[in-house]
Formats: C-alpha cells, structure tokens, sequence
C-alpha cells in the first residue's frame, strides 16, 4: 500500500517470523489503523487505549502473545522498524 508502506513489511514480517498466537495491540495514529494491521499480517489486533503493559497481561492471559505496533519510539525491544516512516513492532 503506498500510504502505509511499513505496514505491508510489518506484515510480511509477523507472518513468517511471529507466531500463530501474535496479538498486535496498535498505537494508533489514525482511526481504525488496527483494522490495516489486522489485514497486512494476518493476526488479530486492537487499538490499546489503556497502558500498554495492562493490555499485554490481558493478551498473555487469554493465551496470546502481543507485538505492540507504534509510530513512535516507545521503550521496549524493536522486532523491525521501518525507515520510511519509523512505525516499530516490538
């Protein structure tokens, strides 16, 4: 997609690398960018609303495993960062 092209990397990069149980909770910058996550890698994702690290134990109880998905610098490992528009999953 040429609008947001790291979304087609971090896609192509969660469905090879990642396991099947992967949630993405997106840091949104637009409205709905979790619904272009959820299409680009093949996983489930949610727009976190609440802190980060209380969305992640929510995730890790019901069996999943969470990426965040963000298009700033937060401060947890980068999995990939894309250089043309600096989103990271982590």
């Amino acid at each position: 997609n040429r609008n947001d092209p790291s979304y087609v990397e971090i896609g192509r990069f969660v469905r090879s690398q990642l396991p099947a149980n992967a949630v993405m909770p997106v840091d949104e910058a637009q409205k709905l960018d979790h619904k272009t996550v959820m299409f680009w890698t093949d996983r489930a994702a949610y727009p976190f609303i609440e802190p980060p690290e209380a969305l992640a134990a929510r995730v890790r109880r019901a069996g999943g495993e969470p990426y965040l998905v963000s298009p700033r610098a937060l401060p947890y490992a980068v999995l990939l960062g894309s250089q043309r528009d600096g989103r990271t999953l982590g």
